[in-house]
């Protein structure tokens, strides 16, 4: 079974939690990584390709096309709401997107979503089975995107990155209730009724509201995630 990962990050965001995410990174896991950045950086490993987001025609026809204050989360002025912030939370979407389609013609059998802000401590368990997609699943409230896997086989593969793309390519990704990654592999796993494997389902007792559930499922491993970005928090503190 081969298996590869994705990830992204600002030239912001390779300062505060990127490079270390890269070193914790190598340190633990030994499948490749597509990195999806947007200017030069300084970081060099033969187990990590680098590809400028600002270079895929779908990402520059988005932001282009759609311009309104709205999409970078401000419905009202000076109030910001994450759930709207389709400029920042695309980026994600837009990086999974092109390394579905390097994974795939490269031969790997799982592509692996993993968000920047995470800090590796252990190797992580590798996803397999039948299901197409793997996902971090929370009762109360929509996934958490840090963790998504999918299964580039599966007869379910072709639907999942055909409704992903025309969500923005049309924009009706402005259609759905939220903008935001989460909402919307929530929704698009709904609509098409994918074979889904939450497995975060073993701690949903002590998963209420925005819990870090990466901690949970992935022990030994931290996803520094908003404040905890600064202050290091841990599941214990959420």
């Amino acid at each position: 079974m081969k298996y590869a990962y994705v990830t992204s990050f600002s030239p912001d965001g390779f300062e505060r939690y990127g490079k270390k995410f890269l070193d914790t990174y190598l340190e633990w896991i030994k499948h490749p990584l597509f990195c999806y950045v947007e200017s030069p950086c300084a970081y060099e490993s033969d187990q990590i390709f680098f590809y400028n987001l600002n270079e895929i025609k779908e990402f520059k026809d988005f932001l282009e096309k759609a311009k309104f204050p709205a999409m970078n989360g401000y419905i009202w002025e000076n109030h910001y709401d994450y759930k709207f912030d389709a400029t920042r939370f695309c980026r994600k979407h837009f990086s999974q997107i092109s390394a579905e389609k390097l994974a795939r013609e490269q031969g790997y059998d799982w592509l692996i979503w993993l968000d920047a802000d995470i800090e590796i401590g252990k190797p992580l368990s590798l996803p397999s089975g039948d299901n197409y997609l793997h996902y971090l699943g929370r009762p109360e409230w929509h996934s958490c995107a840090s963790y998504v896997a999918w299964s580039l086989n599966h007869k379910q593969n072709s639907e999942w990155w055909s409704l992903l793309s025309t969500l923005y390519k049309t924009g009706a990704i402005f259609a759905l209730p939220e903008w935001h990654d989460s909402y919307v592999n929530d929704w698009i796993r709904h609509q098409l009724r994918i074979d889904a494997l939450n497995i975060a389902e073993p701690y949903k007792e002590q998963l209420k509201l925005n819990a870090n559930v990466f901690d949970y499922v992935f022990e030994g491993s931290r996803h520094k995630k908003g404040a905890a970005r600064k202050a290091g928090q841990t599941k214990a503190e959420d």
